[in-house]
């Protein structure tokens, strides 16, 4: 055979490894990104090869691997085609590193690799199988064997047992490339981690994700949380902005312009605008609108999302000093009763009470209330000690009734009144799917501040300005309410689930509070508690006591799990004859954390029922 012969032979070879490399990692991507090629995966596409087809046919010349394909396939061969591309791959893989960093995906070179491997063998016995079909035979060498010359002879079962090889071996390395791709892709599940390693992963994803709230340290039992000061959020809460230099997503704290009053809006989510921009909150419009003849007004946004009525006391009584109010207006919800929310690394957690922000007939709900009311109530009284003028806006579809039913009962006598239901009812809320909270619109808070301002000319909170002629009328101090009417009207809006502190997948962790019905002539309350097979968990003391002036409440000790339900039994004090809703607390001293879970348990969800 000619040497000119040999080189086409080589050079063709060297072209079918490079189909090879270009094969191999076009199918490790095709199989790593669950067949989708995208851009991405198309940028990664020519990095790889880039590195690759230089590297890899520089290990296979060196390896050898061009020669002898047309020799019998030996054991040797086929260690060589496996050392070969396991240096190439680990050459490849050193160099994209190098290149890029670690962005490029690890479970690529491990798919490439067995996946060249596989062709690389396959390619080599397809051309033994190919040229012992064809008329000219070769020797081990490669060279023409003629005719009339004899052949040094050998058993004929060596090339059976050679191919055999060379199959268990193609197999072995699709069976190896399958399992890496599917250990590679499967997604890790939480049941696979251990508690340790659970509460770590969390860890690491609050430092990924950019913190939103921190806690504002102040003295007493009065505390609350605002957002980080001057500090730029990208996409939080549907909105880009940079809060001031206070934590608000307001105008800036500084000294008032000569001549300009300041007004501070209190609130919650609504107030801040939950799932607007800045520019389309009420408050922002409202100032817009008190300075279409000049700029005599500035409204400072006071507000923060989950915020209770104490939390925007506190937060009132903090800032006062450095805010200069000339006039404030308090904008509570119908879940400012709620317990404030807790924050931990930059989220906001929920603790203890939810409302739901419906209405109830219950001595739990109506001490609440009326203790809001009555918070309001001395906060205005200390404004006006410092000739702050002030007024109530209260912001909910039910909120003119609420307000007008709680404010006899609670002794409030500052001035107050509603925005119009109209305004905030379904068709000025937004879509579940762009706030699950159901705020209200751009087009919403433009007819809240419009109210808003015709209140406050009512009040000469403003004075110099005309009332705006297209809103609703504004009604000082709300219509009358009956604590029946607004049971009747909440009734079928109760939630199948009555948990008044968000349990975690139906277990209840240090405290639990349920709402039960109270049909008439029912004197106990029934409880079935379930336990948890934990031996940590014991001995157990719950307690279990009725939301009442009396305090009643029974207390049970277990010193092992028990299977079947427990049940216990209290009598309803006469003070709660009257209410057709009641709340029971139930109350352990410990917890264990389950081994698939985060979050500390007790028991499992009670059972509770008046008779």
């Amino acid at each position: 055979m000619s040497s000119d012969t040999f080189n086409i032979r080589a050079v063709l070879i060297i072209a079918v490894h490079l189909v090879i490399i270009v094969i191999s990692l076009a199918i490790a991507l095709w199989l790593r990104f669950d067949s989708l090629l995208s851009d991405s995966s198309m940028n990664l596409f020519i990095v790889g090869l880039t590195i690759m087809v230089p590297t890899k046919l520089t290990t296979f010349v060196v390896s050898g691997l061009h020669k002898g394909w047309l020799r019998s396939v030996r054991v040797v061969d086929l260690v060589r085609i496996f050392v070969a591309n396991l240096a190439a791959s680990g050459g490849s893989t050193l160099g994209i590193f190098m290149w890029i960093g670690p962005t490029f995906p690890r479970s690529i070179y491990a798919i490439d690799f067995a996946v060249c491997l596989v062709l690389c063998a396959g390619a080599r016995a397809a051309a033994r199988l190919f040229q012992a079909r064809g008329s000219a035979p070769f020797d081990n060498r490669g060279n023409h064997v003629k005719r009339d010359e004899p052949r040094q002879p050998y058993p004929r079962w060596i090339p059976d047992v050679l191919l055999s090889l060379t199959a268990l071996l193609l197999m072995l390395s699709a069976i190896l490339g399958v399992s890496v791709y599917r250990l590679a892709t499967r997604p890790h599940r939480l049941e696979d981690l251990s508690a340790a390693q659970r509460q770590d992963l969390i860890q690491l994803a609050d430092q990924i994700v950019p913190p939103v709230y921190q806690p504002f340290p102040l003295s007493g039992q009065l505390l609350f949380y605002h957002m980080r000061p001057s500090t730029h959020y990208v996409n939080v809460l549907r909105d880009t902005f940079t809060t001031n230099d206070l934590g608000f997503r307001t105008i800036p704290t500084g000294p008032k312009p000569k001549g300009v009053r300041r007004i501070i809006l209190v609130g919650d989510s609504w107030t801040f605008g939950q799932g607007v921009h800045y520019e389309e909150t009420f408050a922002y419009q409202l100032q817009k609108i008190l300075n279409r003849n000049g700029d005599r007004w500035q409204v400072y946004n006071l507000s923060m999302p989950g915020w209770n009525t104490e939390n925007e006391i506190a937060a009132l009584r903090t800032f006062f000093s450095r805010l200069h109010p000339d006039a404030v207006v308090f904008c509570p919800t119908s879940n400012d009763i709620d317990d404030s929310n807790e924050v931990w690394n930059g989220r906001l957690i929920l603790h203890g009470f939810v409302s739901g922000a419906t209405f109830r007939s219950s001595y739990e709900y109506h001490t609440r209330w009326i203790r809001a009311f009555q918070s309001l109530q001395s906060e205005i009284d200390w404004l006006k000690e410092r000739g702050v003028p002030s007024m109530i806006y209260f912001i909910g579809a039910a909120m003119a009734k609420v307000s007008a039913y709680y404010a006899p009962l609670s002794g409030l006598s500052a001035p107050y009144t509603a925005v119009p239901a109209e305004y905030v009812d379904k068709k000025h809320q937004l879509s579940p799917d762009l706030d699950p909270g159901g705020h209200a619109t751009p087009e919403g808070h433009r007819l809240i501040a419009a109210h808003l301002h015709n209140a406050l000319l009512q009040q000469q909170i403003v004075t110099g300005l005309e009332e705006l002629p297209d809103t609703l009328p504004v009604v000082f101090p709300g219509h009358p309410s009956a604590g029946a009417e607004l049971d009747e009207e909440f009734r079928s809006e109760y939630p199948k689930r009555s948990d008044l502190i968000p349990l975690t997948d139906d277990f209840v962790g240090r405290e639990g509070l349920f709402s039960v019905e109270a049909p008439s002539g029912a004197r106990t309350v029934y409880v079935r508690l379930s336990l948890i097979d934990d031996p940590a968990l014991y001995p157990l003391t719950v307690e279990v006591g009725l939301e009442s002036k009396e305090r009643v409440s029974l207390t049970k000790v277990f010193d092992r799990f028990v299977a079947g339900p427990q049940v216990i039994e209290i009598s309803k004090p006469s003070s709660l004859n009257n209410y057709p809703t009641i709340e029971v607390r139930v109350t352990a001293d410990r917890v264990v954390v389950p081994p698939n879970g985060l979050i500390p348990v007790s028991m499992k969800r009670p059972y509770v029922q008046m008779r």
